[in-house]
């Protein structure tokens, strides 16, 4: 069955704890789901049992990945309430691009690298409070695994984050250059 495979980038442990604790505290004020943290580098349909190795030639001799912090934004967007800008990046373009590259099914996915800390459908006047009060205690974040998860193909079935899955997960290790 095909079903939306999503490819994230996840934060190195000292910043993953800080991050999902943010995540749980904002989720626990405003009634919402608990999520991990993590960068969608590339999503698209396909087959779980298929992706394994495709991933995994992709993401040969990449290293960890720090990203800058650029800003905290907030949008109408269910999967973009309140989240974390991160600057371009390459390194992270490049394996975005491999992927839709090596992907057994063309997608429109298009990179905009970002961190969600909440999702839920709220005012605006609620995302500005939220916003306003999110203080980051770095302006970089390192990223060292990988995560592949598979979530519904319908969005609004994809809005329950207890529908997702994890399919498999790996570090990530420079043996050769992007």
């Amino acid at each position: 069955m095909e079903r939306r495979i999503s490819l994230w980038l996840m934060p190195s442990t000292e910043y993953f704890e800080l991050l999902q604790a943010r995540i749980r505290a904002l989720a626990k004020e405003c009634n919402a789901q608990v999520f991990e943290p993590h960068v969608t580098v590339w999503s698209g349909l396909g087959i779980e049992v298929t992706c394994r190795n495709l991933i995994g030639r992709a993401i040969s001799g990449v290293g960890s990945i720090t990203l800058q912090v650029e800003k905290i934004d907030f949008s109408p967007e269910f999967f973009k309430t309140l989240f974390i800008v991160f600057r371009s990046n390459s390194v992270l373009s490049r394996l975005s691009e491999r992927f839709r590259t090596l992907w057994e099914k063309p997608s429109a996915y298009e990179l905009k690298p970002h961190l969600s800390l909440i999702y839920k459908h709220m005012s605006r006047n609620e995302q500005q409070r939220l916003a306003l009060g999110i203080e980051l205690p770095w302006r970089q974040i390192e990223f060292d695994r990988i995560r592949a998860m598979s979530t519904p193909a319908d969005d609004q079935a994809a809005m329950d984050v207890t529908s997702w899955r994890s399919i498999f997960s790996a570090n990530l290790r420079a043996e050769v250059s992007l």
